[in-house]
């Protein structure tokens, strides 16, 4: 593993049991999905100047809008399958609206901030009650610049 992984890894740990709160994105005080995934990264070094930009909890649920699609996809390149420390982001309905970051790759667990469960926690994809139903249309990504 290499070193950012590492580093994002147990990073992002030191943030579970922080309370989700839409777009708040402090640790141990609130977060949501995507400033936990920004703030990971931005604190190791790897988005450094990256900030997860505002927006309306309901924007999903309205009509079909591809703001995360397309913001995952301008700072992230694709890649086919997880792998340690990379992001995936899963579609719910028509849009693409929850990001998680790859913990171990057999059995896939991830470690996100889930509304659902009041915080930031790490669980094995294929149990989790958002991630399961998710996974084969899921993005995966690597932050741009890292291999």
């Amino acid at each position: 593993m290499t070193d950012w992984r590492e580093r994002t890894i147990a990073e992002a740990r030191t943030w579970i049991g922080t309370p989700f709160h839409h777009g708040a994105s402090l640790k141990g005080v609130g977060v949501d999905c995507g400033q936990f995934v920004f703030g990971v990264y931005r604190n190791v070094g790897v988005m450094q100047d990256e900030q997860f930009p505002s927006y309306d909890p309901r924007w999903m649920l309205a009509r079909e809008n591809p703001f995360f699609e397309d913001l995952f996809r301008a700072r992230f390149d694709l890649v086919p399958a997880p792998e340690l420390a990379t992001a995936m982001l899963f579609r719910a309905g028509r849009n693409y609206c929850h990001i998680a970051l790859v913990t171990r790759v057999q059995p896939l667990t991830i470690i996100h901030a889930a509304s659902e469960y009041g915080c930031v926690i790490e669980e094995n994809a294929e149990q989790s009650t958002r991630a399961l139903r998710h996974l084969d249309d899921a993005l995966i990504g690597r932050p741009k610049g890292f291999a």
